[in-house]
């Protein structure tokens, strides 16, 4: 679990590579699940890759308050993925609202926005079933706030103003 509550912004970039798969070895679920969540309202934003079937790679804001009983709120979003056999990645930017993934170097991309009570501060990512010379690697980088330089002595950045 990496904690980045102290990153001012609340925004980090971060990266999962996996690497020496050998699909001939997987168990029964081989897949990749992280996990963005909050210690305080217990809200969380999922994902993760399943290394079988269809390959699916999905998110699922269902666990954010925020619109949780609109019905035209999609909650969940997935997209086939066929990996090239031995190795697969995710990398991504979050922030106070929204989730950018790039999934498999790129060849898929994909935006979400969630609206949660309390900041989403945790990341945890797991895996089962993968072959057992696989190899999980997490990197999180802390981003700085683009507006910070901006904001006013309060905090409130005001944009373009007119003055006449």
């Amino acid at each position: 679990i990496v904690d980045f509550a102290d990153v001012e912004s609340n925004t980090v970039h971060f990266s999962i590579n996996v690497t020496n798969i050998n699909a001939t070895e997987f168990g029964a679920n081989p897949t990749v699940n992280f996990t963005f969540l909050s210690p305080v309202s217990g809200e969380s934003i999922r994902a993760g890759f399943l290394f079988s079937g269809d390959n699916p790679f999905w998110l699922d804001r269902s666990h954010t308050n925020g619109f949780a009983d609109d019905v035209f709120w999609t909650s969940k979003f997935s997209v086939a993925d066929i990996y090239n056999g031995t190795v697969w990645n995710v990398e991504g930017v979050i922030d106070r609202s929204v989730l950018e993934v790039f999934v498999d170097r790129g060849i898929h991309a994909a935006t979400m926005l969630f609206f949660p009570d309390q900041p989403l501060t945790l990341l945890s990512v797991a895996s089962r079933d993968l072959s057992p010379d696989a190899k999980v690697e997490l990197a999180v980088w802390g981003l700085e706030s683009g507006w910070a330089s901006a904001a006013d002595a309060n905090g409130t950045v005001v944009g373009n103003v007119t003055r006449v």
